[in-house]
């Protein structure tokens, strides 16, 4: 339904020793590709309208009452504490709502898998792009919370979190968003704080039948602080909704965003290209850093010589990270042992000595890891597979972690 990340992309035909030097070759041949392709952000545009119609039909079925929870019947409900980084990143929720004796219906796992493919996910920086600077990026920091899709709808205003599940239903102004106001839809990418009942408005997809995607992030946020701004909030609002700060990509708003109080605690810093698009799936526009200093949520050094990850199984056995590159292969007696089935995510522990021995595989998006270990099918309500970034990412916070002092001394350049 969604940009397919892998199969979009060129394939790299070389080998590479250094992770940075990889992802920025899959950097560049990402952006060559959007690019060239402005027929497929008109059609991803297509692709919300469309998903909005499915998403009328799931909650004129009553299948909201499933979306909230498979468990729980609330308003509210947690994020997967599946992964060992997003278990700490999101502890502020509640515990994964899944029955020990019953897995998710594969039916269900695929609809909320198709709600996670709207967000754009940042890809993790563990190095400085080549082309980070003041007139191309914008610094943004993050607040801790959930990471949620805001759609307001045909009288109601429902934030729907990155696993596919619903996190909140109530009233607010936007367009379509409350009974009185039923005419018109909006589409917005947010961070709530489900314990101050803050949603923190990222980026704006859609707006009364006009779809953002496609638009710089300069033009989307531009339209969206200027349109929040004409909301009538009052301090008795069920949700508040506020803007974050977008600051300078230099020494100057790079310090502000690590060292300031903006009223919530912070959980990493987003950069985000000027003029990049919103596209679906893992993102070179949006990258996210972290340290101890600005981010909660981090691996202990003492931690053992693994890590765990989520990865996809494709027909022919592959599993794959998020963005399409193989890391593992299985046998088919063993996928049958395990009763995974083709789309399942599979959970692995992978050893950081593979990370640090890097040799990619000529003519394909192929890294396969020697020591990978099966743990078998993922059980919870994830919805989607990590990102090679991320693995890498952790990788590099254990061993050799891009710090403050490296970005803020580039950063002085400008």
């Amino acid at each position: 339904m969604f940009s397919k990340k892998g199969a979009e992309l060129k394939k790299l035909d070389e080998f590479f020793t250094d992770h940075t030097a990889f992802l920025e070759k899959r950097r560049e041949l990402y952006l060559e590709n959007q690019q060239i392709s402005r027929s497929s952000l008109l059609s991803k545009s297509r692709n919300l309208e469309s998903f909005l119609t499915d998403f009328d039909e799931d909650i004129s079925q009553k299948e909201i009452n499933i979306l909230i929870s498979p468990e729980k019947k609330e308003q509210e409900l947690s994020l997967s504490n599946l992964n060992l980084m997003e278990e700490e990143e999101e502890k502020e929720t509640s515990k994964v709502h899944v029955k020990k004796k019953k897995q998710i219906d594969p039916k269900f796992r695929k609809k909320l898998r198709q709600y996670a493919k709207i967000f754009a996910i940042p890809e993790y920086m563990f190095s400085i792009p080549s082309d980070l600077n003041p007139d191309d990026w914008y610094i943004i920091p993050r607040p801790d919370g959930i990471k949620c899709l805001l759609i307001s709808r045909k009288g109601a205003t429902y934030l729907i979190d990155k696993n596919g599940f619903i996190v909140k239903v109530f009233h607010c102004e936007f367009p379509g968003g409350k009974p009185k106001n039923k005419r018109g839809t909006a589409m917005i990418e947010c961070i709530f704080d489900k314990n101050m009942n803050i949603c923190y408005l990222l980026d704006i997809l859609f707006w009364n039948g006009q779809s953002f995607s496609e638009c710089s992030s300069e033009m989307r946020f531009f339209w969206l602080e200027s349109h929040v701004q004409t909301l009538k909030q009052d301090d008795n609002s069920e949700i508040q909704f506020k803007n974050l700060p977008k600051l300078p990509c230099n020494s100057n708003g790079f310090n502000s965003a690590y060292q300031m109080n903006f009223g919530f605690t912070k959980n990493g810093l987003l950069f985000i290209a000027k003029k990049g698009p919103y596209v679906s799936g893992v993102n070179p526009y949006f990258l996210l850093w972290k340290d101890s200093g600005c981010s909660l949520y981090l691996f202990n050094n003492n931690m053992s010589e693994t890590f765990p990850a989520f990865l996809k199984l494709t027909k022919a056995g592959q599993l794959i990270t998020l963005d399409g590159i193989t890391l593992g292969q299985m046998k088919q007696e063993e996928i049958e042992k395990m009763k995974i089935k083709r789309g399942d995510l599979v959970k692995v522990d992978i050893d950081e000595s593979d990370l640090g021995d890097f040799k990619f595989i000529e003519n394909g998006n192929i890294f396969l890891l020697k020591n990978l270990k099966v743990e078998g099918k993922s059980a919870g309500g994830k919805a989607l597979a990590d990102s090679f970034s991320k693995i890498l990412f952790i990788y590099h916070i254990k061993n050799k972690p891009l710090i403050m002092t490296q970005l803020d001394d580039y950063l002085k350049r400008f």
